[in-house]
Parts: C-alpha cells; structure tokens; sequence
C-alpha cells in the first residue's frame, strides 16, 4: 500500500495539464532491495515541471502532513540550500516546496527562498497552515472520490 505523500505525487503529476512538461525524479534506493546501502543518491527535488505558457521552470519538492503543521525535520536542508542557489540563476527558474496539509484539505506552493527564510528566523519548529496561506499560492484541489485533481492551470 502506498504511502499518502507517494499518494499526492500521483495526484499532483497526473493533474498536469497538456502544456506542462512534468518530470518526476526517482527517489533513491529504488534500485536495491538493500538496508544498508553506503551511498545513495539523492535528487534536488521531486519534479522538473516547464510551463509552455509562462515560459518558467519549476523545481519542485512536494510535501504531504496529516495535520496543519509541516515539522521542519521533515525538510531537508542542504537540499533547500541548493534549490535556493538555483533560483538565483534566473528569474524563469522557480525553485518550490509544494505543502499538502490533509485534514484541512488544503495545498500551497511555497518558493524555497521563503521557507528558508521562515525556518531562520522563525521561533517555531515547523511550517503552520496559516503562514503557508500568506506566504505561498493556493492550489485549488478537488476530490475525485477517494483521490484528489489538483488545478494547476495558473503554472
């Protein structure tokens, strides 16, 4: 049985629309069986997406918490340093976490930029709903019976 975050990937990818060009990466380990691998390799984020419209680049890491808080643990930082130092190449690359908050129902796009800053300067531990609702663009979602579409026609 899938997890929920492997679960709102599905969802998420499976939203694009035609004229977005959606890469998922594949997450590490995925080919061994081992417990004890020396050496893993480890992807800047989960997804590559190009917007044929905006002309802009999306380096996105999707997050999926069964509450309305994002612990901070659950980012890992030197790959939120990097996807920031990708950001400066260009204003048309967007480097992004994408906050799935499940029990309110309710997804952000975050720029990395900001929830670096936050997890500076915040006395807080995590990344609470109402600061994503400020901070980030909502993502309009819709249940389809048990799984969710997600409105990405604004990327």
């Amino acid at each position: 049985m899938k997890n929920e975050g492997k679960k709102f990937e599905e969802d998420f990818a499976k939203s694009a629309p035609e004229w977005l060009d959606f890469t998922r990466l594949i997450d590490a380990g995925g080919w061994s069986k081992s417990d004890d691998l020396r050496f893993t390799p480890s992807n800047l984020c989960d997804f590559i997406v190009f917007s044929g419209k905006t002309h802009k680049l999306y380096k996105m890491e999707l997050k999926s918490v069964a509450g309305i808080s994002l612990p901070f643990g659950n980012i890992n930082e030197k790959k939120l340093e990097k996807l920031c130092e990708s950001g400066s190449v260009s204003p048309l690359i967007v480097p992004c976490f994408v906050i799935n908050y499940r029990k309110p129902e309710a997804t952000f796009l975050v720029k990395a930029a900001r929830i670096k800053t936050f997890m500076e300067t915040s006395p807080r531990k995590s990344i609470p709903l109402e600061w994503a609702q400020t901070a980030g663009e909502n993502i309009l979602q819709r249940k389809i019976r048990v799984r969710y579409r997600y409105d990405l026609e604004w990327l």
